[in-house]
């Protein structure tokens, strides 16, 4: 199995959910199967992504804490800091494969939720959406 061509938005089912959206965004996987087979074993420590996706035979490379800058033609998950739960971290896929880099946020379309976006006008204009500034790379494909 590989990742997807064209990555739909998805919207976290539950707010705790963002790296299961994540996986099914960049997998194609369903979201509930994600979340039924990841979710729980994911947040008690008992799963990586990494490992979750070689089950599909999907091989993402693990990013250093280091890296600071994306590679062209790569999608990433990436790890933000929540705009939603002070404290938290938060899951996002930034594709960029093409010149418009798009940045897939579970949270867009949350009732009442913050979202991380790359277009500046849509940060200018919409309350909810926040240019991606502060951001650590998890996992390339």
């Amino acid at each position: 199995m590989m990742i997807v061509d064209l990555i739909n938005h998805l919207q976290q089912p539950t707010g705790d959910t963002c790296e299961s959206t994540c996986i099914a965004m960049v997998t194609g996987i369903p979201l509930d199967q994600v979340v039924k087979e990841f979710h729980d074993h994911y947040c008690t420590g008992k799963l990586e992504p990494a490992k979750y996706l070689m089950r599909f035979k999907i091989h993402p490379r693990l990013c250093k804490t280091t890296e600071r800058y994306p590679q062209w033609d790569k999608v990433y998950i990436v790890t933000v800091p929540s705009l939603n739960t002070k404290g938290l971290n938060h899951s996002i896929v930034w594709d960029l494969r093409d010149d418009e880099t798009p940045i897939y946020d579970p949270c867009k379309g949350r009732k009442g939720a913050h979202y991380y976006t790359n277009n500046a006008l849509e940060a200018a204009e919409v309350e909810e959406a926040h240019l991606l500034q502060s951001y650590c790379l998890e996992l390339e494909f």
